[in-house]
């Protein structure tokens, strides 16, 4: 009894104790409406919470996207601008006349001939960048776990909870069908000893 007491008691003080934290004194000089200087602040329920963790991992996956799509476009650039001294053999065929044509390229001319294997690298840089910037802005919802997990809980013991119910109609429904045999099987014994 004295443990359920003190347990009482240290309710009521962490109760006093949030509810003072909740109380936000602002000094804000009064306007014309003359409004008092203190503010309710609405207590969150936890899946409404957003840690600031789950805003620097946005944050950081956001930056991470852009490094990752600017590597891979500078480099794409960089490639595409060609050198100035390589120099290169750019042929066609021309299967009707059944003629090769080849020209001399140098520079720009010779970046798809000579890099294109990393022109392709590069643009799989870039959309691997884009791909993490789109998911990372438009798709990522912060969640808390605790919220998350408060949530299958839940729903876990929704699930126990209609079981247990089941179960328990079921067993009702046995007994009754036990008790309807029983009195059937009394009313047959009965019936049977009056006949005699």
């Amino acid at each position: 009894q004295r443990a359920r007491a003190r347990r009482d008691r240290l309710k009521r003080l962490r109760a006093k104790r949030r509810g003072r934290t909740l109380e936000v004194t602002l000094a804000v000089p009064m306007g014309e409406a003359g409004h008092g200087t203190k503010v309710q602040v609405p207590s969150k329920t936890r899946s409404q919470i957003v840690s600031r963790t789950m805003v620097v991992e946005r944050r950081y996956a956001v930056l991470v996207g852009v490094a990752w799509f600017l590597l891979g476009l500078t480099w794409l650039v960089y490639v595409l601008d060609g050198a100035y001294e390589e120099r290169c053999l750019i042929c066609t065929d021309y299967p009707d006349l059944g003629v090769q044509v080849c020209r001399h390229g140098q520079g720009q001319d010779c970046a798809f001939q000579q890099h294109q294997d990393l022109i392709v690298g590069m643009v799989g840089v870039m959309s691997v960048g884009f791909t993490l910037l789109v998911y990372s802005i438009c798709l990522y919802k912060p969640r808390n776990t605790r919220a998350r997990k408060d949530e299958e809980m839940k729903k876990q013991l929704e699930l126990e909870e209609e079981d247990m119910k089941s179960a328990t109609r079921k067993k009702i429904k046995e007994q009754e069908e036990m008790q309807q045999k029983e009195v059937v099987s009394r009313f047959q014994r009965l019936r049977s000893c009056l006949r005699r």
